[in-house]
């Protein structure tokens, strides 16, 4: 109809007054309301176009497409869900081979939390319409929201059968197959997935972890290094290589990664604190107190990352320093353990053991296993006075 394809093109005016030339031709004619209805929509006078479809409604009652569009008209102008539920029920009991009006009253039913009851009608509209890729493709993602794997797998087939280059829908079915523990599988739909979308970093990361998992160790570094140059602003990804290399032992390219890192994002603090934490393990303690104190100025306060500060003061014997940085670190986690641990061994250094005795109390108190508080009661009884 000229009119409505006058209103998909933004032709406002002239679609109005084509549409008012053919209902002056036929008043009666609910196609035409429908029509100007469905355009009012598209230009987002909702109200409008529940008017306009009323009348179609009004003029052809037994019309299951109007009542359908109708219902979602209306639930998504604010409606209820249950009205627009009622009409898409009496639309499918005109025509009960439908498959859209299942596939919709299931979209508003799961909107409700009515999970059992939007599987079954995905069912129908799967039924009414084999090939109604759309329905299958929301039963899948709901039984995935489910966690309900198994019954995922026929949907993901169903539809990769039909759109075998859908990176999104290969990564789906890559992990419902990992869920269901068929790692090889998955394995196979990750690298499918992430060949046919270089550029999206998340699937080379699930690819990356799912290599080092199946013992593929370098090709997971290799997947890595593909996730950050697909998204280099992203510290994780360098974070995720460095820590597999530190796995490895191969410490001096965790290292070469954060420092990629830092050069690629120097505002970011995460990625001196990545720096910072591998220093230390390498025992480049000045190198990691300069990290450490680049990330403190960038990220908001964390009271570990004083307290990983404190340490490196500690081995570089700067324990003024140090203590320092345990007092803020417990300003900001009064139930921060180690913290506790590391400023009494310092109190009861300087000879303050009454204070000493305060902290590895308190450290005791908060110890995360039988053999931290047996060390720590150790310890404590060391200092009691003689």
């Amino acid at each position: 109809m000229r009119a409505y394809c006058w209103s998909r093109l933004g032709k406002a005016q002239l679609a109005a007054a084509t549409f008012e030339e053919a209902l002056a031709l036929d008043p009666q004619c609910a196609e035409v309301y429908a029509k100007r209805g469905v355009a009012a929509y598209y230009a987002g006078r909702k109200q409008d176009a529940l008017r306009d479809l009323d009348r179609a409604i009004a003029l052809e009652p037994d019309d299951a497409n109007l009542l359908v569009n109708r219902a979602l008209i209306a639930r998504d102008a604010g409606g209820a869900a249950q009205p627009a539920l009622d009409m898409i029920t009496r639309a499918l009991e005109l025509e009960p081979s439908y498959s859209q009006a299942y596939e919709k009253r299931a979209e508003i039913l799961e909107v409700e939390g009515r999970a059992a009851e939007a599987l079954e009608d995905y069912g129908r509209a799967i039924e009414a319409n084999p090939r109604n890729l759309s329905a299958r493709e929301k039963r899948a993602e709901l039984n995935h929201e489910r966690e309900d794997y198994a019954a995922t797998l026929p949907d993901y087939e169903a539809c990769l059968a039909r759109r075998p280059d859908d990176h999104w829908l290969r990564y789906q079915y890559g992990v419902a197959l990992y869920k269901l523990g068929r790692q090889e599988d998955a394995l196979r739909e990750f690298e499918h997935a992430r060949a046919l979308k270089p550029d999206l970093a998340l699937l080379h990361v699930e690819c990356a972890n799912l290599l080092h998992l199946v013992g593929r160790s370098g090709d997971a570094a290799l997947a890595f290094r593909e996730a950050i140059a697909a998204e280099p602003e992203n510290v994780d990804h360098a974070r995720s290589l460095a820590i597999l290399y530190r796995k490895l032992d191969r410490l001096d390219e965790a290292i070469e990664v954060a420092d990629d890192a830092v050069q690629r994002n120097p505002k970011d603090g995460a990625a001196w604190l990545l720096r910072a934490r591998l220093r230390m393990h390498a025992e480049r303690y000045p190198a990691a107190r300069e990290d450490f104190e680049r990330a403190m100025a960038l990220l908001p306060p964390d009271a570990h990352v004083h307290y990983e500060l404190a340490t490196a003061f500690t081995f570089l014997e700067e324990y003024p320093r140090a203590l320092q940085q345990l007092d803020r670190a417990l300003e900001l986690d009064p139930r921060h353990q180690q913290a506790y641990v590391l400023r009494g061994e310092y109190l009861a250094r300087q000879g303050r053991l009454e204070e000493a005795r305060s902290d590895l109390l308190r450290a005791i108190q908060l110890a995360p296993n039988v053999e931290e508080t047996e060390r720590l009661v150790e310890r404590l009884n060391q200092l009691a006075p003689r």
